[in-house]
């Protein structure tokens, strides 16, 4: 995060038509605090030209100046630098000065006296810069947070207990349509996919009520402002004990990858081969519906077994050293005829094909392509009562 760094110096200009007078309230400001760096200026011109020139933390100024005034300065000041502490330090003061100065935007007015007037003028200074300086961290802060969010891809939003949104940042108008102002005060909810809104309603309320568990990747569809439906993964942090005063919920579009996901699982479930998807112990972490027609096994009878278990006995010690030898070769293969048992107790004859894609964060695993491969044709002409038995 960026935080705003302050050199140890505080830089003040000095305007005061008597030079003997600066040289004084100069080396008096110096004593009084060695943090100061104090620069003078005889007249009003001269000092707009300092300040163009350098950089100040507060202005001090006398009020009788010829030309232009103390007042007049202020005023001067004010246009190129609405911000900058300015303060008033004159040995002429009444009510009516201390009313234009402050119309005009003076930071502080103080009358000029005795010797410890000095430290009164310090302390004034160096309480003058510190509000300076907070205001100036707390601007820039919040200009960096907003051109966060503001150019943020994600969608941030605050929703409070009841899911009703309290903030919409503007990212919303580019990633669904709708003005950062136009969804404030509505339930979150009612935006929700109706298929999805129970799932994602009690994934909120869940949160709420344990808000130390973590609510991430939650993905469902919201609507569009032009109607279409859009996918989100949404994460949530709790934000209640902040001045925030609410559930931060960030999320991102990710309709085309959910689509890409789509598709994909449509073309592998309509694939001729079944796929499995196996780790490097040959456990089953997914399968294809098409490995029902193939083995009499649903899908989910599968995952968690290890695959070894259903191969020929015969069959087991070949179909080991191929998937051995893709396991330890970087994106490795491995090719076997086997026979598996069916569900029914009877053994499918299958080509297997096994690819080692393992280092490929996507996968994660070794992909496993089987096929049927069916018995021989019968070619012998004679009857079969003189055939040979098996």
């Amino acid at each position: 995060m960026w935080v705003e760094r302050w050199e140890a110096r505080i830089r003040v200009l000095h305007v005061d038509d008597d030079p003997s007078f600066g040289a004084l309230v100069s080396t008096a400001l110096e004593r009084e605090n060695d943090a100061f760096a104090v620069t003078t200026a005889a007249s009003a011109d001269e000092g707009l030209a300092r300040l163009g020139a350098g950089t100040f933390e507060c202005v001090v100024s006398d009020y009788q100046m010829p030309g232009t005034d103390g007042l007049e300065f202020l005023r001067a000041v004010r246009e190129p630098y609405p911000d900058l502490p300015f303060l008033l330090f004159t040995g002429r003061g009444s009510e009516e000065i201390a009313g234009e100065a402050i119309s005009a935007g003076v930071t502080d007015y103080l009358q000029k006296g005795g010797p410890d007037r000095y430290t009164v003028l310090a302390n004034r200074v160096e309480n003058a810069v510190d509000r300076y300086r907070t205001h100036r961290a707390l601007d820039r802060t919040r200009q960096w947070f907003r051109m966060l969010i503001e150019n943020s891809t994600d969608i941030t939003t605050v929703v409070d207990e009841a899911g009703v949104i309290a903030y919409q940042c503007p990212a919303i108008e580019h990633q669904l349509g709708y003005g950062p102002d136009e969804l404030v005060g509505s339930d979150g909810l009612e935006y929700v996919h109706p298929a999805d809104r129970e799932r994602v309603t009690r994934a909120f309320d869940a949160f709420v009520d344990a808000p130390e568990a973590i609510l991430d990747d939650l993905v469902y569809r919201f609507r569009h402002a032009d109607g279409s439906w859009r996918w989100l993964a949404t994460s949530m942090w709790d934000a209640r004990d902040t001045i925030v005063d609410g559930f931060v919920v960030n999320s991102r579009d990710v309709t085309d990858r959910h689509r890409q996901r789509e598709r994909f699982r449509t073309l592998v479930e309509e694939a001729r081969d079944t796929i499995l998807l196996v780790d490097a112990e040959g456990d089953i972490d997914y399968a294809t519906p098409g490995v029902e027609d193939l083995l009499g096994l649903r899908p989910e009878e599968l995952v968690g077994r290890n695959g070894f278990e259903g191969i020929h006995p015969e069959d087991v010690a070949a179909v080991t050293a191929e998937f051995a030898a893709a396991v330890t070769e970087p994106a490795g293969r491995g090719d076997a005829t086997f026979r598996y048992r069916h569900a029914d107790g009877s053994w499918v004859r299958l080509d297997g094909r096994v690819r080692n894609r393992l280092d490929d964060p996507a996968v994660d695993g070794l992909i496993v392509y089987l096929h049927e491969v069916p018995e021989p044709r019968v070619t012998d002409a004679r009857p079969i009562a003189e055939r040979p038995k098996n």
